[in-house]
This record gives structure tokens, sequence and C-alpha cells, in this order.
């Protein structure tokens, strides 16, 4: 392999790579700035593709026009420009320094050296965009470096697009000049980083972005797992396409040259090219486009699956692409042995059945085996699972029966109110994850009365106002304690706007109608209802039907008239007044 074929290589490879990145990280968080950058690896891929695999299949450089040669790369640089004016600091806009003109006194003579090699509008074109982006790039670093004291966040992808700009007037300026060998022409080492650089420029916007957000939230292992799955597809489905089109290429070369050796269509290769190029580019917008649709509709319903579930969709998923891949390598290692003994040689026919049957056996086992292996790990994870369920659910009962400890009269009331909650949401047609993440929101909604005196909870005779108004604060000291907890958010929603009124006038925030969670709007109801039928300091358990009319009355101003009407059919279902506290 030449020095020009491993460069060209491995800038494509590095160019796929930083897309693929891109690309992943677009699905699981759609952004302007990823966006950019997709587009702007998709620009470079079609140059670099077409150039690369020509010289793989021609062995030679392709003789296009100039427009043409540099149409994706000059693209690029347009991309590249927008992608680093939308990801830097807000501040940075309007701040000027003599530093970041440097770029400016520098490139003025690199472009008079180009010129010497013709292409005055192309080399206008690139040395203009490039210097523009360097000096844009040089503003928000010169202003980090003055404004550090101000924890501004380091600028990440500002500095690798410097490095990417220096290292392309490198190859720029060293293909100017004739150089002893290969080793040590600078283009070569300029475009080995300028590769490795590239690649970067995923994880420079991710730390962009990371800073804008503040907040990550954590993945469960089969989350996880999941978006790895849809990543291995896409990143299959890409190179599918780049070796579909490098082998389709090939077969038109050797179509058009079959009745001689010498092919005299070189031109009709490059069209090709330049076809299969826009195509693949095509289908790969296409393809993000759907994926970002589908990859978000799939992660919300995944989310409401239990997680093992989700590990059984896992397991079935991945076990189902390891056989398509196992086909795939039978398939096409038994045709490439076939053609080259039996076609090639037909005395070697029997020989060949006995090899192809070995090669398909040994797939076979190695599928056997690595099933076996996910096996394994599937059913582990699913007692895992349980387990973590079953203690998540222990320690939240732990806990909700300290607080309601507190209450002598209310003994028992977080578990009955989740439970009511529960039996509500599957008669409105909750998945079983949903059901018992709601449980779990049931059981913490009076997790703030920790922050009340026992002295004003237990107090047998009326309430002060200020007295009233530490009850009143229970939601807010609720949702303080449950906000932190980043894996599930939900949990602060009941805690916080179980008091709030479907009608409006409740508290703490006074929302009113879909402006309360369904899950707080689903605890109010079973919260109200279990009140009224626990006996209390004042009164001892409300009859069954003064509970239903009230229940009734509260329909559309107190409640949600969705809710209030299932917990109606469970009254009327519960004929021996068997739920009560």
């Amino acid at each position: 392999m030449t020095f020009e074929n491993f460069e060209n290589l491995f800038s494509l490879f590095c160019t796929i790579v930083g897309l693929l990145y891109c690309i992943f990280k677009y699905i699981e968080t759609p952004r302007r700035g990823y966006r950019c950058l997709v587009v702007f690896f998709l620009a470079n891929f079609l140059s670099e593709y077409y150039w690369t695999t020509y010289q793989l299949v021609m062995g030679d450089y392709p003789e296009v026009s100039e427009f043409a040669a540099y149409f994706g790369w000059n693209v690029g640089y347009l991309l590249l420009l927008i992608a680093v004016l939308y990801m830097r600091h807000k501040n940075v806009k309007h701040f000027l320094h003599p530093v970041i003109f440097l770029p400016v006194l520098i490139t003025i003579p690199q472009y008079l050296l180009y010129l010497n090699f013709g292409g005055y509008i192309n080399n206008l074109w690139e040395v203009g965009l490039t210097t523009i982006t360097t000096v844009y790039c040089l503003q928000e670093i010169v202003y980090y470096i003055k404004y550090k004291s101000k924890q501004n966040a380091f600028p990440w992808f500002s500095v690798l697009v410097l490095m990417h700009m220096i290292t392309t007037y490198g190859m720029w300026t060293a293909s100017c000049f004739n150089w002893s060998s290969e080793l040590t022409n600078p283009y070569f080492y300029c475009t080995i980083i300028d590769g490795l650089i590239c690649v970067l420029f995923g994880y420079g916007a991710m730390k962009f972005y990371e800073k804008e957000d503040a907040v990550t939230l954590a993945k469960s292992a089969s989350g996880l797992r999941f978006q790895v799955l849809v990543q291995t597809i896409v990143s299959l489905l890409i190179i599918g396409f780049c070796g579909g089109g490098f082998i389709t290429v090939f077969a038109i070369r050797k179509f058009l040259s079959e009745d001689n050796s010498i092919f005299h269509n070189e031109r009709h290769i490059v069209i090709y090219l330049f076809v299969i190029s826009a195509i693949l580019i095509l289908l790969v917008l296409t393809l993000l486009y759907y994926l970002t649709t589908i990859y978000h509709h799939v992660a919300q319903n995944f989310k409401k699956m239990d997680e093992i579930k989700r590990s059984r969709l896992n397991f079935i998923f991945t076990i189902a692409i390891t056989f398509v891949l196992m086909a795939f390598s039978v398939v096409y290692n038994n045709v490439i042995l076939y053609d080259s003994y039996v076609i090639g040689n037909p005395e070697h026919y029997e020989d060949i059945w006995s090899q192809l049957t070995v090669n398909t056996l040994v797939s076979i086992i190695i599928f056997c085996l690595i099933s076996f292996f996910y096996y394994l790990g599937y059913k582990n994870e699913q007692i895992s699972s349980r387990k973590v369920e079953e203690m998540n659910i222990q320690v939240v009962s732990a806990l909700a029966a300290a607080i309601d400890a507190k209450d002598k009269y209310t003994n028992g009331h977080s578990s009955r109110v989740a439970e009511y909650s529960k039996m509500i949401a599957a008669r409105s047609g909750y998945s079983k994850a949903e059901q018992d993440e709601i449980y779990l929101i049931g059981l913490l909604h009076d997790v703030g009365k920790i922050g009340v005196p026992d002295e004003v909870i237990n107090k047998p005779s009326k309430l002060t106002d200020e007295e009233f108004e530490l009850i009143r604060k229970h939601p807010l000291i609720g949702d303080s304690i449950l906000k932190s907890i980043k894996e599930n958010p939900k949990l602060a929603t009941g805690a916080r706007w179980h008091h709030e009124r479907y009608g409006g006038g409740g508290y703490p925030d006074g929302i009113a109608g879909d402006q309360i969670p369904e899950e707080a709007r689903i605890i109010a109801v079973a919260d109200a209802y279990d009140a009224m039928t626990s006996r209390r300091s004042y009164r001892n358990v409300m009859p069954q039907d003064k509970v239903r009319t009230e229940i009734e009355k509260g329909m559309n101003t107190q409640f949600d008239p969705r809710f209030a009407i299932i917990m109606l059919q469970m009254i009327d279902e519960d004929t021996d007044y068997s739920m009560h506290g």
C-alpha cells in the first residue's frame, strides 16, 4: 500500500468515525451543533469517498474539474464555520483583542503562495473561510484566557477546530514543495494528526452542550444496551453502504473492461462514484431523520417497560442481530470458497463441499456459544433487576412507614394511597411499569412531613394559622428531598402537587387542570379517599355512601373527573367496604 492510499484511507476512516459519533449524539439529543457537524462530515465524505475509492479501484487520481474535486471539502469549511458560531460562549460575540486578528496576517502570504498553483477562486474560498473560522476560534480562546477567573467552561470545540485549521494549512503548504521522500514530507503527518482531531469534534460539541445542559440523566443498563444496539445498526448500515459502493464501482470497472484488459472509461467511473457518494449521503440523511424520530418514540415506550421486559427485548434483539451477521458471514464465505475452488478447479468439487460443511458447522457452533453467553448475562441481569426492584420497594416502604409513624392516626396511610393509586392507574390503561412507578410515587407523596414537627401533626385540637402553614409546607419539603433523585424525577411530582386542586385554588403552586401532572392528579383522589376512610383524632371512619358523595362533589373542582369516576367505580365494587384504613 502506498503512502497516498494510506493517507486517503485513514482520512476516510476518521471521517466515518466522526460522522458516526455525531449521528449517535444527534439521535440521542438532537442539537443544532451536532446537526452541523453531521452535515460537515457528510460533505467531507462526499469528496473523500469518491476520491479514495477511485484511487483504490483505478490506481490513480481522478481527472475532474476543480469544482468537482473540492466541492465536498469546500462545503465542509462553510459548515464548520457555522458550527463554530453556534457552539461558543454567548458573551464572546462582542469581545475584541489584537491577537484574534493574527490569522489574517499569516494567511495572506499563504494565499499568495497557493496562487502559484492556480485555482484563484477555490483558494480564495478556502483561505477566506478558514481564516474567518480561525479568527472566531481565537476570539473564544482569548476570551477564556482573559476571563478564566469567571469560571467559564474551557472552549474545547474552538480549540479542536483551531488545531484542525493549523494542520490543514500544514497540508496545503507542504503540498507546495518537493520532498526527498514521503517520510520527510510533513503532509503525511499533518494528515494523520488532522484526521484524529476531526474525530474529536463530536467530543468538543458534547463538552459544550454538557456545560449548557448542566444535568445529565443516568441510563439503566438495559437502556444503555438499547442505545448501543441502535448505534450498531446505524454503523453497520453506513459501513455496509460504503462497502456496497466500492463493490459496485469495482463491478462497473470490470464490466466496462471485460472485453480487454485496457480500461478507457475513467470519466464514467468518476461520474458513477460521485453519484454513489451523493446517494450515500441522501441515504444517511434519510436514515438520520427517521432514526431520530423512531429512536425517541421507541425510547419513550422503552421507559414504560419494566426492567425485566426491557432486558428480555434486548436479549431477543441482540440474538437476532447476531444471527443475521452469522448467516451473512456463512453465505459470503461459502460463495467465495465455491467460486475459488469449484469454478476455478472442478477437480476439487468433493473437497469444497466438506470445507463448506465444516465452515457452516463452525459458524453455527460459534453462534450457539455466543447465544449461550448472552443468555447467561440476560438471566443474571433479570435476577439482579428483580433484587434491585424488591430492595427499592422495601427501602421506600420502610421510609413511608417511618413517616406515617409520626402520626398515630394515619399509620399505613402512604402504603394505602400507593395501592389505591396503582389500582386507578391500572384501570386507566397504564402499563405494568407505569403502575409500579406510580406505586412508588404514592409511597413517597407525604415524605415532606418529615420536616413538620410531631406536635403539629398529632395535635388533637384545631390548628392555628401558623401551624396550618407548617402543614402546607410539606409538599415543598418533599419536593426538595426527592428532586435530587435524577434517575426518577417523577417521584417529586407526587410529593409537590398532590394537594393541588383540578379547578384551581390548591397549594403550593395554585396550578389547575392539565398543568397538574397526571400522577399527582391520581394521587390526589387516592389521598382524599384514604383521608375520609381512615380514623382521625376528631372523627371515626366516614360511612361509604358519604365518601362516595364527597368524591362525586369534588369532580372538576378538587379532582380530575377521569380519575374520580374510576374511584367511584372502585367504591361501587367494594360492597363490603373493605377498602378503608
